[in-house]
């Protein structure tokens, strides 16, 4: 009877372990990255002809999707009337 009781006592106790081990294990949440500039797209042009397209096709935006895409397109702007050239969306 002993020895059952001690069974079932060292079976809760590292039940009770591998929950604690899994909980300390688990990824803590991302800090969200700063809201890209217009500049930042500017200088980063491929990765601003990606986000104008992902900006075209969303159908429901966050604040912070929307002031990304806001400064996506004054960087494209900016480009256009530096270059004379509009950047073609989605790249193509």
């Amino acid at each position: 009877m002993k020895k059952l009781f001690f069974l079932c006592l060292a079976a809760a106790f590292f039940i009770g372990c591998g929950e604690e081990a899994t909980t300390k294990t688990e990824a803590a949440p991302k800090a969200e990255e700063p809201i890209k500039t217009a500049e930042y797209y500017y200088q980063h042009q491929d990765e601003m002809r990606i986000k104008v397209d992902e900006c075209k096709k969303a159908q429901t935006m966050t604040e912070r999707q929307e002031k990304e895409c806001e400064n996506v397109r004054k960087a494209k702007g900016k480009i256009a009337s530096e270059t004379g050239i509009d950047i073609r969306l989605g790249g193509k």
